[in-house]
């Protein structure tokens, strides 16, 4: 993972770079566009950070639990269809083969050790969105709607009641550079944002998971194959 992110950071300090320093040459283009992207998955929210009262699965006091996707790399594919000089429709697809982390912090609070554990997980992303680039801009802005999708050993649970596909929103800011006159690069920030409840309860009576919303940050850098 460390050296996916570091070279997100320099290829990201590059197309700053060749952004700021010939920006009318690098308006960008409405056309027909393939991107495949490699990117890095934040999961910005837990899915459960919270006290639990052990008497509810026969124990006596309470403890922090947390379970949480853990940050990893995403690989996908944009296509980008043009509507107006300013305005593209975009369809997007992520995947990310993701662990989830379940911590169970010390119930007696007395220096004692903490339970963790991991298991096999994925998440895709699949989206349809607006994608507005102003005029004599690398910049633009990407609003659409989500579909997400939870899977993998962690989540194949005869318990889990819920929906493990949920759909959402996505916003994000893109920016799109020439390192070279031919090899233009496409960065990304996105927000996905989306209603989470795998076993349909509130508490631990009625489900462990409680309904929340989750944000998922995916920042990534493709390059655009566009048709002339």
């Amino acid at each position: 993972m460390r050296p996916i992110s570091y070279a997100c950071k320099c290829l990201t300090l590059a197309a700053f770079a060749a952004a700021l320093g010939s920006p009318s040459g690098l308006a960008a283009q409405n056309r027909f566009e393939v991107t495949p992207w490699i990117g890095s998955f934040f999961s910005a929210s837990s899915y459960y950070n919270d006290d639990f009262d052990l008497s509810t699965i026969g124990g006596t006091g309470t403890t922090n639990i947390k379970v949480s996707q853990e940050n990893t790399a995403m690989y996908g594919l944009r296509v980008s269809v043009p509507l107006g000089a300013t305005v593209a429709a975009e369809g997007s697809f992520g995947y990310a083969s993701s662990d989830v982390r379940f911590v169970i912090k010390d119930p007696a609070q007395n220096g004692g050790f903490d339970a963790a554990t991991t298991a096999k997980g994925t998440v895709m992303i699949g989206s349809l969105r607006a994608v507005i680039k102003p005029r004599r801009s690398n910049l633009s802005l990407v609003f659409g709607a989500i579909v997400v999708n939870h899977g993998g050993d962690f989540w194949d649970d005869p318990l889990l009641d819920g929906s493990l596909t949920n759909f959402g929103a996505v916003v994000g800011i893109g920016l799109r550079a020439n390192v070279t006159p031919k090899f233009p690069i496409a960065i990304r920030v996105e927000g996905n944002f989306y209603q989470f409840d795998p076993d349909e309860g509130d508490d631990a009576a009625a489900g462990f998971y409680p309904g929340k919303t989750q944000s998922d940050l995916v920042f990534s850098f493709g390059i655009p194959i566009g048709s002339n």
